[in-house]
């Protein structure tokens, strides 16, 4: 692949990630949830991002870990039920992507790769076309079968790596921050009395 059309690709993606909006996370809504759904929400939140090696971060371009987040808000917020059970194309990609740097990946990995990759941006998938890495047809079923898998794989790691510490101390934070957002809204009010 033509490393100039590629560089363009994941910049246009780049871009499309600044360029998107954001829904903010409301005080009021973290207001509603009750200690299991903060529990819950906060769960999601500081999960890790599974990759072949904990210092493979560093590979990944900022925008992977903005999609990443927005993917995790989402889907603890109930909005992608699918992503529940089963890691994401961009989570797949990425660990992916940064295994490729330590070793050399397989076959099948690599067109599971190319194919989660592809699902990323439509700039990305018609320069793999182009390039000939890719074809219109989808994935065997075995190739599917296997992707399937690795994605259940990915969160169950996810999951396991469940730190109830961080947890609590994520709930606290929020809590903390909204307790001194509201006394700092009453410390304006009186002030102005």
């Amino acid at each position: 692949m033509s490393m100039n059309i590629a560089g363009i690709a994941f910049e246009e993606i780049g871009m499309k990630m600044k360029n998107e909006k954001t829904d903010a996370f409301v005080p009021s809504l973290w207001e509603s949830f009750n200690r299991r759904e903060k529990r819950e929400f906060a769960q999601i939140l500081t999960e890790p991002i599974i990759l072949p090696s904990a210092d493979d971060g560093g590979w990944l371009p900022e925008w992977m870990f903005k999609s990443l987040e927005r993917e995790r808000i989402d889907r603890a917020l109930g909005r992608k039920q699918e992503l529940c059970e089963s890691a994401s194309n961009l989570e797949v990609a990425s660990y992916l992507m940064c295994g490729t740097f330590h070793s050399p990946i397989s076959e099948q990995a690599c067109r599971i790769y190319f194919h989660a990759a592809s699902t990323l941006s439509s700039v990305l998938e018609e320069v793999m076309k182009s390039e000939g890495i890719i074809d219109d047809s989808p994935l065997s079923e075995e190739d599917q079968s296997e992707l399937h898998a690795f994605k259940k794989w990915i969160r169950t790691r996810q999951k396991n790596s469940k730190n109830a510490k961080k947890i609590r101390r994520f709930v606290s934070v929020y809590d903390n921050a909204l307790a001194e957002m509201k006394h700092l809204e009453l410390f304006s009010m009186e002030s102005q009395i």
